[in-house]
């Protein structure tokens, strides 16, 4: 007992020890006046905060379980594709493509690698007419699929229906490839094989993720501003968190502006073609269509293949006037030389009439 005695006290007295010169050390650097160095959060938890505290939109799949007739009573509601809002505006020094969304935790967005292909090569800009009719298709497909591979579920609970007999065996042959290639991937409990709900798990969240897809084009993802503003419309108290889209975009300055795009400005709103003379002439941006562009480079090269051919001419006649006078010079030298006495008696006559009329 005497040892665990001895080494109690020296704990203790060592405790202690430390514990003051931690205290004195601590004194001279002012504290407890300073408390040290504020904790800062790393940028991966502001990121994740920020996010936590962002809304959710709310989809509308599985619709709601409110039958208005008898064909909803029995086989529920369709389904109601509602995408994130884009919201444009125009502005006089912003421009006239900018929109807005507000930012809710589950959105998604194209990568920007696949939004510049897109953009580019496959010329997907300002009409997106295509990929949102594309996200719709593959919405109410999925929301398809969902309710066969349920009721497809549903016939293992009815035991007089055998579904590998016609004509059921056809609307298994839908469903079951996506059993059998899912088949052992999840534990079977109490002799009930659970994927087949996880399945349906997975097929919910990808059409949850289908229906809060955001394009927007003609921007990158990455492109967009967060901030805060107050929105009236929207009926929340407060400042909103919206990610907001404005100014040029970052793939008409990369390459250039697709003509069909320029097509549109010059003929049906030329007041954006002059804003983008005005702002963006700095930037040596092709803001005019292929055809007039085109054709200011034909009377460019016409031009100066006419002021070339009468340079041309100009020297050539004056080439020619020169060697004509040097003809001439020489055809009356050698006149002279040959007349000389002929001029000296004509001089001497002449001079010799104007002395006898004086």
């Amino acid at each position: 007992m005497a040892l665990n005695d001895f080494f109690d006290n020296l704990r203790i007295k060592t405790f202690y020890s430390i514990r003051d010169l931690v205290k004195s050390t601590a004194e001279l650097l002012g504290y407890p006046d300073n408390m040290g160095m504020p904790i800062i959060q790393r940028d991966g938890e502001i990121t994740r905060d920020f996010h936590r505290q962002l809304p959710v939109h709310r989809g509308s799949f599985p619709p709601p379980p409110s039958p208005k007739n008898i064909y909803e009573a029995f086989l529920g509601h369709k389904p109601i594709f509602e995408p994130v809002d884009r919201n444009f505006f125009e502005h006089s020094y912003h421009g006239f493509y900018n929109f807005f969304i507000v930012n809710y935790k589950n959105i998604f967005f194209f990568p920007d690698a696949l939004s510049e292909f897109i953009q580019i090569r496959l010329n997907i800009c300002l009409d997106i007419t295509t990929l949102e009719t594309g996200r719709e298709v593959l919405f109410l497909a999925i929301c398809l699929y969902f309710n066969l591979y349920a009721w497809r579920i549903a016939l293992y609970w009815y035991i007089f229906i055998n579904p590998y007999v016609r004509p059921w065996s056809y609307y298994i042959s839908l469903t079951d490839w996506t059993q059998e290639g899912l088949a052992g991937f999840s534990p079977v409990i109490v002799g009930i094989d659970i994927m087949p709900s996880l399945f349906l798990g997975l097929i919910g969240k990808l059409a949850d993720s289908i229906s809060h897809l955001v394009f927007t084009m003609p921007y990158l993802p990455s492109e967009g501003q967060s901030v805060k503003v107050v929105l009236e419309q929207t009926g929340t108290k407060g400042p909103i968190d919206i990610l907001l889209f404005q100014d040029l975009p970052v793939l008409w300055y990369k390459y250039p502006i697709p003509n069909n795009v320029r097509e549109f400005w010059y003929t049906e709103r030329p007041d954006i073609l002059r804003y983008m003379k005005k702002y963006y002439s700095n930037l040596n941006l092709e803001i005019y269509p292929d055809r007039i562009l085109k054709a200011q480079k034909l009377e460019t090269l016409s031009t100066s293949a006419f002021g070339h051919q009468s340079n041309s001419l100009l020297i050539n006649y004056n080439e020619q006037f020169i060697i004509d006078t040097q003809n001439f010079n020489s055809e009356l030298s050698v006149y002279l030389s040959h007349h000389q006495d002929d001029a000296m008696n004509f001089f001497s006559t002449s001079m010799d009439k104007i002395t006898a009329l004086l």
